[in-house]
């Protein structure tokens, strides 16, 4: 494996790949005929190669690679270690509990405690996404060139999810759930025969989008409401069965999710982590100043494709609200494209903050905005050009392409080289780690807890000593990103209380800004007074190490050990 990993990260395999995929696309375009089954299957093998070809990196470091997926990781392997009953004695932040629950499925599979191991499965959601958003297209623009409005957004799914867009991609799960309903929602498009049960399934899959990220539940709504007009429309009139039937179908897993933290008595903490705390999520500005930061500038975090990505949706958008209305040609098709493509846009820079996992979620729309400026502009063409703007489709994938090599060569740095050793599959320790593990050893603690001060939850998976409290990052006690009075009050309520119950042996505080978001130091310790006294009252700091302030519970106080 090692000898492939320079061929598959060199320019020249990529356009090797890239180029047979355009040039499969450009000779079906010229011919001006249909797919067949073999040229279909041919294309998406292609495009699942191309994606495994800019993953190969993190699929095979088991280490973190960013904050966040140790942050989610380290939540979902205490469902595994300290109680299975999600929210009970963990919160998941932003995200919902079909996601976190992902990040453990190698482990429900036997396989060992790894970071590469949760970044197969999101690949796999990846490539299941693409799919049905495939076969989506296929349904909607029956007319060829389908495949075209897929190509650009699945370039942009395989190469921006490597780094700008988060290593674990938190709506990983979302996506497959809207992609499976936006596919089933196409299978009755303009059918001869109106299924009902497409219709069920689709609201069904969609309302479960919520529980993999609540950012998800706006599209979800959306489509669902759409799926209900497109029945009116088919048939002019809605039994009293299928009112029940999708009625049934859209809340049936909520009551089922539901009722399932009720029956553990804990409904109501579910409510306040997922529900509560995520609505009051986010910046307290306009939308308007929201939406121009969010989507019109470019944040120097950004990489270079990210600008790109944005930017052209954005046009996307406004061209295809704009040249019906000129031209006077409005069809459903198009009407569908707008209204997703609107709330997508809204759904993103509703929370206010520039991160670019929340792109993803534009890339269920993505081809089908391109396929409605296709179909509007081939209208407009005479017989002989109407494949020109497919052609102009392509020029454009030609040139995202290079912004990919680019943005590939960003992310594949030298640090990356260090980090990529011969130990691909032996989980890398960081020197604060190893210290904790020699020193549990040494005092024989079995199991330990401990309290991260911090954004470093990859020391909870290096050294499997879980957590011992609902946060495992401390940003809730500071108001950060969620600051209603009332939930900072009982989020710090909630903090305290979970230390004094389960006396963790070590409390780990940093010492800089370098792993943090925000100030996660003693300085901000000690704007939590209560939790300040208890920490200095019941802990003892023992050793500074790799950027953080190690402290011990007073009984476990060995100098010997040190």
């Amino acid at each position: 494996m090692s000898a492939f990993l320079p061929i598959a990260d060199s320019p020249i395999f990529k356009v090797f790949i890239f180029g047979f995929y355009l040039f499969l696309c450009f000779n079906i375009i010229s011919k001006n005929k249909a797919l067949s089954s073999k040229q279909e299957w041919l294309l998406l093998t292609c495009a699942i190669v191309w994606v495994l070809i800019y993953k190969w990196y993190p699929l095979l470091l088991n280490a973190p690679l960013n904050g966040d997926e140790s942050l989610i990781y380290s939540n979902a392997l205490t469902l595994l270690e300290i109680d299975p009953v999600p929210y009970r004695s963990v919160e998941f932040s932003t995200l919902g509990p079909l996601q976190v629950i992902s990040f453990i499925i190698p482990q429900f599979l036997g396989q060992e405690v790894s970071f590469n191991g949760f970044r197969w499965v999101w690949v796999v959601y990846l490539i299941i996404s693409q799919v049905f958003i495939y076969l989506s297209l296929k349904n909607f623009f029956k007319e060829k060139p389908y495949f075209v409005y897929f190509l650009y957004p699945f370039i942009l799914a395989s190469t921006t999810l490597v780094y700008d867009f988060n290593y674990f991609n938190n709506e990983a799960t979302c996506l497959v759930f809207l992609s499976a309903g936006l596919y089933f929602f196409s299978k009755n498009f303009e059918a001869l025969k109106h299924k009902d049960s497409y219709d069920f399934w689709a609201v069904f899959l969609l309302s479960l989008s919520v529980y993999g990220k609540p950012h998800a539940a706006l599209i979800g709504i959306a489509l669902s409401v759409l799926v209900f007009i497109q029945k009116y429309r088919s048939q002019g009139v809605f039994t009293a069965k299928y009112i029940l039937g999708f009625t049934f179908s859209g809340l049936i897993s909520t009551a089922l999710i539901f009722s399932y933290f009720a029956y553990f008595g804990i409904f109501e903490d579910f409510w306040f982590f997922y529900i509560t705390t995520n609505l009051s999520y986010g910046t307290s500005e306009s939308f308007y100043n929201k939406f121009i930061r969010v989507f019109l500038t470019r944040s120097v975090s950004e990489h270079y494709i990210n600008y790109y990505v944005k930017h052209f949706y954005f046009v996307l958008f406004a061209v295809n609200l704009i040249l019906p209305v000129l031209i006077r040609k409005l069809d459903f098709r198009h009407i569908v494209g707008l209204v997703l493509s609107l709330v997508s846009i809204y759904s993103i820079c509703l929370p206010g903050n520039i991160y670019g996992h929340y792109f993803t979620l534009l890339f269920l729309t993505f081809g089908y905005s391109i396929g409605n400026l296709d179909a509007l502009v081939r209208q407009l063409l005479p017989e002989k050009f109407k494949t020109t703007f497919s052609f102009s489709v392509l020029a454009v994938c030609v040139f995202l392409f290079y912004c990919s090599l680019k943005n590939q060569a960003l992310y594949y740095t030298s640090k990356m080289d260090e980090l990529f050793d011969k130990k691909v599959n032996t989980l890398v320790k960081a020197p604060l780690s190893k210290y904790l593990l020699n020193y549990a050893t040494k005092k024989n603690l079995e199991n330990p807890r401990m309290v991260i001060f911090d954004w470093r939850n990859e020391i909870h998976v290096e050294t499997g000593f879980l957590q011992a409290t609902h946060y495992n990052v401390p940003e809730r006690l500071f108001g950060n990103q969620a600051a209603k009075p009332k939930v900072v009050e009982r989020v710090r309520e909630l903090y305290l209380n979970d230390i004094k119950k389960s006396k963790p042996a070590f409390f780990l505080l940093a010492t800089s800004t370098k792993y943090s978001y925000w100030d996660m130091t003693m300085t901000a310790l000690e704007q939590v007074p209560d939790l300040h006294k208890y920490v200095m009252e019941h802990y003892t700091s023992i050793k500074k190490i790799d950027d953080c302030d190690v402290f011990v519970r007073n009984d476990l106080n060995d100098a010997s050990v040190l």
